[in-house]
């Protein structure tokens, strides 16, 4: 059996400005693994489940958390 990986996300939640979205931001390859890794474990967030994999919901929450100033970091 493979070695489970952690995914940790610390930080403190900034405003990023009023002429600013979250989707503004471009999506990077951690937000991606960080979707997958989490898809993986917790499943379906039922937003826009018609149109969007698990994967690529998940992937929309962790690049928010990281424009607002978490950072996500992998152990395993």
């Amino acid at each position: 059996m493979g070695e489970e990986m952690q995914l940790m996300i610390n930080g403190k939640l900034t405003a990023i400005g009023p002429d600013m979205h979250f989707t503004d931001a471009t999506t990077s390859s951690q937000d991606n693994l960080a979707g997958d890794e989490i898809a993986g474990v917790v499943g379906d967030l039922y937003i826009n489940y018609k149109i969007q994999s698990p994967a690529e919901q998940w992937t929309q929450v962790m690049k928010a958390l990281r424009v607002h100033g978490f950072s996500i970091s992998f152990k395993g």
